[in-house]
């Protein structure tokens, strides 16, 4: 089983601040995934969706309420 939770990269906070490896960088670091290619690699190599959403009202903190992607993977082989 493969659990993930991120931001993406429809997140209001993509591609601000300093880049660096990666990811961005405020006052913390933060990495954010294109939905649309995640999903397509994971299904090229085999994972099967046990679960999946992208949408707000995830993960909301103060004020930030950022469009998260949630997926609970299996192993296809």
């Amino acid at each position: 089983m493969f659990f993930i939770e991120t931001r993406t990269t429809e997140d209001e906070l993509f591609k601000v601040g300093i880049e660096t490896d990666g990811g961005y960088f405020t006052d913390h670091y933060r990495r954010f995934i294109d939905y649309r290619k995640f999903e397509n690699k994971i299904n090229q190599i085999g994972f099967e969706v046990d679960f999946q959403i992208f949408d707000r009202g995830l993960a909301k903190y103060k004020e930030e309420d950022p469009k998260i992607m949630r997926f609970i993977l299996k192993s296809g082989k």
